[in-house]
């Protein structure tokens, strides 16, 4: 029979897996490929490559801590050469692991994105991006400890639990589609709007021991909207909205920045704020130095129930940037101007 111990694990496994939502960053405008497959090339340049970690719960002996790579490709189109349809090319990994039981998400998404032009003065255009890729669910059985194991209050020798699988991979996909309206020019404004449905997945489920745990109810649902409107010679408001609703669950976040261009030396620097509805308050610092960005956040609780024991969330976030041009078709071409996004 199954201890209690084990009994509560598997409840936590489907809680992590069935029940929860994806991973999320505070500085989630970093990551477009986890917000929208169709955001994916939405800047100004080439290339742009992203990383990104996030550690909370640092107060208690194992905590949560979140990773994600991402990397953007424009497919360069020759000069004098009229396309009624370009594409962008993204790569983004992630991985996730919490506990003692070192439970882990890791997840390889490519994406092919499509842009439609409407109007090439107004920059207006339709994206249409798609994901597809394998998804790795594990934990480690050799860090837990059964109440079997232990003997007078000693732990001692191995357990009996028994375990089908420890891990499992499947794979996973989605779909996006972003209206764009505006360039990327220091003084243009720019707007988006989009939604995506993602997890579509022909698994229906990922087994470990007892009963198999329901992947068809992880399907997620996103609205995206942001944009950037300018205040100044030099500076601008950069705004970002994500609504999502995954397993019965919802999460809406918000975030609006103030940026200062120092075109003289390639130096921008903006400040602001993200809300995450119900949860938290994150202030956001982020530094650009010619193609280089660097972001840092912190989240202060806004949800007193999230605090385990007075042991506070503590999450820090990083987050670093590269864009620019490769110059395959062009040499000339000079390297993006400040743009913080």
């Amino acid at each position: 029979m199954k201890t209690l111990f084990t009994i509560l694990f598997v409840l936590f496994i489907g809680c992590f897996h069935a029940g929860a939502q994806d991973i999320h960053f505070s500085q989630f405008y970093g990551m477009p490929v986890l917000r929208n497959p169709a955001l994916t090339g939405l800047f100004q340049g080439d290339l742009r490559g992203t990383v990104a970690y996030r550690s909370q719960w640092t107060s208690i002996n194992a905590p949560y801590k979140t990773m994600a790579a991402g990397v953007e490709f424009n497919v360069p189109v020759p000069q004098n050469v009229d396309r009624w349809l370009t594409e962008s090319l993204g790569l983004q990994v992630t991985h996730d692991v919490a506990g003692d039981s070192k439970m882990s998400k890791t997840q390889v998404m490519p994406v092919l994105n499509f842009h439609l032009p409407f109007n090439k003065e107004t920059n207006s255009m339709l994206s249409v991006g798609f994901m597809g890729g394998l998804v790795l669910h594990s934990f480690k059985r050799s860090d837990l400890v059964f109440d079997d194991q232990f003997v007078n209050g000693t732990v001692m020798g191995s357990s009996n639990q028994k375990f089908d699988y420890t891990g499992r991979t499947y794979f996973n996909g989605g779909i996006g589609v972003v209206y764009n309206y505006g360039g990327y020019e220091l003084g243009d404004a720019r707007y988006y709007v989009g939604g995506s449905v993602v997890n579509l997945t022909p698994n229906k489920s990922v087994k470990y021991f007892l009963d198999s745990i329901d992947m068809s109810r992880n399907i997620k649902f996103g609205f995206n909207a942001g944009g950037t409107i300018p205040t100044g010679d030099d500076t601008r408001l950069n705004f970002y909205a994500d609504y999502f609703r995954q397993s019965g669950n919802n999460l809406l976040q918000m975030g609006a920045f103030v940026a200062y261009e120092f075109p003289q030396v390639d130096l921008g620097l903006a400040g602001g704020l993200v809300y995450r509805w119900a949860d938290a308050i994150v202030p956001v610092v982020n530094l650009e130095y010619k193609n280089l960005l660097i972001g840092l956040s912190y989240d202060a609780n806004a949800n007193n129930r999230l605090v385990i024991a007075g042991r506070a969330k503590n999450v820090f976030e990083l987050l670093l940037s590269y864009k620019g041009f490769l110059g395959i078709l062009d040499t000339n071409i000079p390297c993006p101007k400040t743009q913080l996004w």
